[in-house]
């Protein structure tokens, strides 16, 4: 019986072990990939210094489609990014784009890109500005600037895009 016991004991152990392992599914960082690093700047007496705020490990998903991003916590990263702080995307050491990090108190208009937080929803999106368009006038104007403003990043942009479907964290 002890025999059995040891036995099932070591299978069970091998099956887990295995299935926690590195794969295509569940790629790591030293295998090649690079690491998602935001940071955010911060000001002191001895000048400004960029604070890392969140990385890849952080993330849950980033929905194409609504440009949400969903984070493991996303109530501690609303406390943790301060409010209109530029908030800098990073692949490695690899500067990608800059956003604005804004809340729905926010009553100002945002043509370019920002990192907005939903109170009500406790949700994060990437979106291409602030508020939504269709509640701006004149609409094509404004899209006009705000497509202008994320062509001018669109290879950060792709790049960011290509390592969240590497690394499984992107959704349509």
């Amino acid at each position: 019986m002890k025999s059995i016991s040891l036995f099932l004991s070591i299978l069970l152990s091998v099956v887990f072990m295995n299935s926690c392992s590195n794969t295509d599914l569940n790629p790591a960082y030293n295998d090649g990939y690079s690491q998602l690093i935001v940071k955010i700047e911060t000001k002191s007496n001895n000048g400004s210094e960029e604070q890392v705020v969140f990385t890849g490990d952080d993330l849950l998903w980033f929905n194409g489609t609504t440009k949400e991003i969903r984070f493991k916590d996303n109530y501690f990263q609303q406390k943790n990014i301060s409010l209109y702080a530029d908030v800098k995307f990073y692949l490695d050491n690899e500067y990608l784009f800059s956003t604005f990090r804004l809340s729905d108190f926010n009553s100002n208009i945002h043509n370019s890109p920002v990192f907005y937080y939903s109170t009500i929803e406790n949700k994060f999106y990437i979106n291409d500005g602030y508020p939504e368009i269709a509640v701006l006038r004149p609409q094509d104007k404004i899209q006009k600037e705000r497509d202008e403003n994320m062509q001018a990043i669109a290879d950060g942009w792709g790049k960011f895009i290509q390592h969240l479907k590497k690394i499984n964290k992107y959704k349509e």
